[in-house]
Formats: structure tokens, C-alpha cells, sequence
């Protein structure tokens, strides 16, 4: 119910701890584990510490339940593969934040449902972090983990973001994440693009008009003033400038002859607006195409 404390220690035989629960800290630092270490079923509950262990043979962490931190630094001497993937969350159903700095990630199973890596070391440069999310990930992908990968993949570009200028911190990490979660959920794009369309059309509602004095797409056309009293007209007037927009945003190409002459001068605001929405649309075409045909 107190700290169980085996710093150091030497286990020259099995070392069985099934089913052990540890109430409080569970304290393994530079602990040896000459034979079998099993902890299959155990019961963490805040922390358990095997900073610097060894390990020298067999070691389950089978149906275990993590603690809340897991230091797992400097572990170097792994014989054979640790497994945390059938482990549990902890008892406080968030996430366990495990340290690895400085262990042999190749020898250890990860599940990233279950997993946050944690930095405890303040004195850490972020490209000594950045080598081991890269590590981790490399061994997520080699288990073929690929759920786990990506997740832990959506972290480690958050972090690099957040380390990075003002802008990528302020402009480029919030885009991303919200645009497509950093590519993973490319569906999102569509939801934007019609979004776009959406909040343009009813921009251009009272607009419309001037817009069509800008630039004129004759099969459209447009009503005046006294024909948009009646509610039918109105209904169409609707209709024309969702067309109209959706013309200029999903145009591959603007007909410069469609431009009133003298258009950039008379009407800078007007021209540069259409202009935005043109850009705009070739930008969300180009991320559909991409979602289209990346393999």
C-alpha cells in the first residue's frame, strides 16, 4: 500500500509478481532480473520505475494494468522482445505515459492505445525526443501496428510544429490538423470544399448583382431589382448565384474575356474577391485530386 521498493535489487531466479498489486509506487531502479521476470496480471496504480533495469530472460507484462507513469529509461539489456501490447489501461482509463529514452525500442511491443510517451528529463534537446518518437515508429510499422503508427505520428507532427516558428505554432499546425489531421483523415476535404462553397454562395447573395457587372457568365444571367420582388424569382435568384459561385470555386480556368473591361480598376475590391474564391477552389480541386489518385 506504500512504495515497494526493490532498487537494485538482484533476481537470480524467477521473479514472480502475478497478480501483485502495487497501491502506490512500485520502484525497480537498476533492478536485475537475472531469470524469468513475471508480472503477468499485475495491478500498477501510479507509478513504477525500471529506469536502468536489466533483464536477462523472459519478461510478461501479459493482462498487467499500467500505471499512470511507467519509466522505462535506459533499458538496454533485453534478450527478448517485452510485450506491453496485451497490457491494460490504467485504472484511471487514461492513457499510460511511458519514458524510453535511451532504451532498446527495437525489443519492446508498443500499443499506442495504451501508451503516451513521456519526457520526464527536462535537460532532453527536441532531436533527442524527435529520435525517439522516429524510433518508436519505425518499430510500430515493423509490427505492423499501423493504428498505433499513426497515431503516435499525429503527436510527433503536433510536437514538431509546436517546436517550431510562430507561424508553424499559430498558422501551419492548426491548418493541418483541422484541414485533413495531417493527412490521415483526407475526407475531411470535402467537408471543407462544401463548406467553402456554402459560406461564398451566401456571401454572395446580396452580391451578386455587382459580381455579375465584374465578370458576366451569359447562361446564368442575372434579375433586376423590381424582378426579385416576386418569391419565384427570388427562389431562382438562390439558384444562380450557387451556380455563379460554384462556377468561379470548381473553374480550372477563369475566362479572362468574361471580365468587364477595366474590371482590376473600377471594382479592385470586387475582382480581388472573385479572384480569392477562384484560388481558393483551385486549392480544394487539388487536395480532391490527390484524394482521387494517391494510391
Amino acid at each position: 500500500h506504500s512504495t515497494a521498493e526493490f532498487r537494485g535489487a538482484e533476481f537470480h531466479s524467477t521473479a514472480d509478481f502475478r497478480i501483485a498489486k502495487f497501491h502506490s509506487t512500485a520502484d525497480f531502479y537498476e533492478a536485475e532480473f537475472h531469470s524469468i521476470a513475471d508480472f503477468s496480471g499485475v495491478t500498477f496504480t501510479s507509478s513504477a520505475d525500471f529506469h536502468k533495469a536489466e533483464f536477462h530472460s523472459t519478461t510478461d507484462f501479459n493482462d498487467a494494468i499500467l500505471p499512470d507513469m511507467l519509466d522505462f529509461r535506459d533499458v538496454k539489456n533485453i534478450p527478448e522482445e517485452i510485450d506491453f501490447t496485451s497490457a491494460r489501461l490504467p485504472s484511471s482509463k487514461k492513457r499510460c505515459t511511458i519514458a524510453l529514452f535511451g532504451s532498446d525500442i527495437k525489443k519492446i511491443r508498443l500499443n499506442m492505445d495504451l501508451f503516451q510517451l513521456w519526457f520526464p528529463d527536462a535537460s532532453l534537446t527536441f532531436d533527442q525526443k524527435r529520435s525517439v518518437y522516429e524510433t518508436v515508429m519505425k518499430k510500430l510499422k515493423d509490427d505492423g501496428l499501423m493504428e498505433s503508427y499513426e497515431d503516435l505520428d499525429i503527436e510527433y507532427r503536433d510536437s514538431v510544429y509546436h517546436h517550431g516558428s510562430w507561424f508553424d505554432r499559430a498558422i501551419i499546425n492548426p491548418v493541418q490538423k483541422a484541414w485533413w489531421n495531417y493527412g490521415y483523415s483526407k475526407e475531411l476535404i470535402f467537408l471543407w470544399s462544401f463548406g467553402f462553397l456554402l459560406f461564398f454562395s451566401l456571401l454572395n447573395l446580396p452580391l451578386y448583382a455587382k459580381l455579375y457587372d465584374v465578370y458576366s457568365i451569359g447562361f446564368i444571367e442575372r434579375f433586376g431589382r423590381d424582378e426579385l420582388r416576386q418569391r419565384k424569382k427570388q427562389l431562382l435568384h438562390v439558384l444562380q448565384t450557387v451556380t455563379y459561385t460554384a462556377i468561379i470555386f470548381f473553374g480550372l480556368k477563369l475566362d479572362l474575356e468574361k471580365f468587364d473591361r477595366g474590371a482590376v480598376w473600377k471594382h479592385p475590391w470586387l475582382f480581388g474577391y472573385l479572384m480569392f474564391v477562384y484560388v481558393v477552389g483551385l486549392v480544394c480541386l487539388g487536395f480532391i485530386a490527390n484524394f482521387i489518385l494517391a494510391p
